[in-house]
């Protein structure tokens, strides 16, 4: 989406296949709790940074988060 190969309907439109997708597979192998794997969403930090009004994500900084983990670092930037 970002890249602007895909437009946002065709972007909803995959999101949706593959959370079907992953869902179907965990039905049919038995298991007990179902998750569909948050597909539409980047890492937790930036998901939340970009949800929130008066914060930005970094574009080219990274820390890290822990072991070989990395996360693009919120910026506060105004009122929240």
């Amino acid at each position: 989406l970002r890249s602007g190969r895909v437009d946002e309907a065709g972007y909803d439109k995959r999101i949706e296949d593959e959370i079907r997708q992953v869902v179907s597979f965990q039905e049919e192998t038995g298991l007990d709790v179902l998750v569909h794997g948050e597909p539409e969403r980047n890492d937790m930090v930036q998901y939340f940074a970009e949800q929130l009004d008066g914060y930005l994500a970094t574009r080219h900084g990274w820390v890290q988060s822990y072991g070989t983990r990395y996360v693009r670092p919120p910026v506060l930037a105004g009122d929240i």
